[in-house]
């Protein structure tokens, strides 16, 4: 847990349309770097509206425990 006295907690997020897809191998590339089949992939950016621009969402936690002094 980080809720003692000193412990620090810093969070970075993101929600920001950060990627534009604007051919069909790059829709099928992207689609199979998240695990459709090669064939699905291809099928699935056939059918898009390009160029289609994503919305990514995330965050990054940095975190850090105090130090305990000794007695």
């Amino acid at each position: 847990m980080f809720s003692d006295t000193g412990d620090v907690v810093e969070v970075d997020r993101w929600d920001a349309p950060l990627l534009t897809l604007s051919a069909a191998e790059e829709a099928a590339a992207f689609l199979r770097v998240h695990g459709l089949a090669n064939a699905a992939a291809h099928r699935a950016a056939a059918r898009l509206d390009l160029p289609l621009t994503l919305t990514m969402r995330g965050c990054f936690v940095y975190a850090t425990k105090a130090t305990e002094t000794l007695p």
